[in-house]
C-alpha cells in the first residue's frame, strides 16, 4: 500500500535540521565528547572538549550558519552560551532559525 503525502510547496522530502549549540561548566564536559572514553582522569583538564566547544561558539557556529543559508533549523543553545555569547544567539535568531532552550550547561 503506497500512501501520498502532500508536502507544503509540493516538496518531495522533509528533513529536520538540529545544531547543539553549549558550553560546559569549569571542570566538565559532555560524556559523548569525542575524547570521552579517556576522562575524567584526576587532576587533568579535558583541553580537548574544552576546545571543541570554544570552537563551535567562536567558528563553528559562524560556519554553520554560512551552509544553512535559508534552510531553517532549531539551534539547542543553553544558558551559559546565552550569557557569555549574546550576540551569537541574537545572530542565530535574526538568520531565521529556531532556538531551543538546552538547559544550562
Amino acid at each position: 500500500m503506497s500512501t501520498e503525502i502532500d508536502w507544503p510547496g509540493g516538496k518531495k522530502v522533509a528533513a529536520l535540521v538540529t545544531v547543539a549549540l553549549e558550553l560546559w561548566s569549569p571542570g566538565h564536559g559532555p560524556a559523548y565528547a569525542p575524547m570521552a572514553a579517556a576522562w575524567p582522569l584526576s587532576g587533568v583538564d579535558d583541553t580537548h572538549s574544552a576546545s571543541w566547544v570554544d570552537y563551535g561558539v567562536t567558528t563553528g557556529i559562524w560556519r554553520l550558519l554560512d551552509i544553512l543559508g535559508d534552510l531553517p533549523a532549531t539551534v539547542g543553545i543553553n544558558g551559559l552560551v546565552a550569557e557569555r555569547y549574546p550576540d551569537t544567539v541574537a545572530a542565530v535568531h535574526q538568520a531565521g532559525h529556531e532556538i531551543a532552550g538546552h538547559s544550562w550547561t
